[in-house]
């Protein structure tokens, strides 16, 4: 059932590559990554918990995820989108360069963590938590 889910996801965050994100559209776009890599590091939370068996293609895959949905993320934030069901900050708006950095670090996170899950869970471990620490600093700053 998770291994489906992941590649739901994937073929998802493939789907939103390259689209054209206009006002009207961009944030349920936005929304809809973002509820992708929630469910990535959810997946492979629970195997760095011990609740789930590691799965190193299961692992690899989730960051895949992370890593295409984020590559043009900051794309889909433009002016005239701030207003409306988006927990978007101002920051990321008055700041794009820096959400830009924040966004092609999580790329590259994740995708040396998913390069680790091939190495087991030792070397993937330390790999996801880099993940899980830069968006939570990216939600710090640009998330409301």
């Amino acid at each position: 059932m998770r291994f489906k889910l992941a590649v739901a996801l994937a073929a998802l965050s493939v789907g939103f590559a390259g689209i054209a994100v206009g006002q009207d559209n961009a944030i349920p776009a936005r929304q809809e990554i973002m509820k992708m890599n929630g469910a990535s590091m959810k997946l492979v939370g629970e195997m760095i918990k011990g609740t789930t068996e590691f799965d190193a293609t299961k692992a690899a895959d989730a960051m895949k995820v992370i890593a295409d949905g984020m590559k043009d993320y900051p794309s889909f934030f433009p002016v005239g989108s701030e207003d409306g069901d988006t927990k978007a900050g101002p920051a990321i708006w008055s700041d794009l360069a820096g959400f830009t950095a924040a966004s092609e670090k999580i790329v590259a996170d994740a995708t040396e963590a998913q390069a680790a899950a091939a190495e087991g869970l030792a070397a993937f471990s330390p790999a996801f938590q880099a993940v899980g620490a830069n968006c939570a600093g990216c939600h710090k700053v640009y998330r409301e």
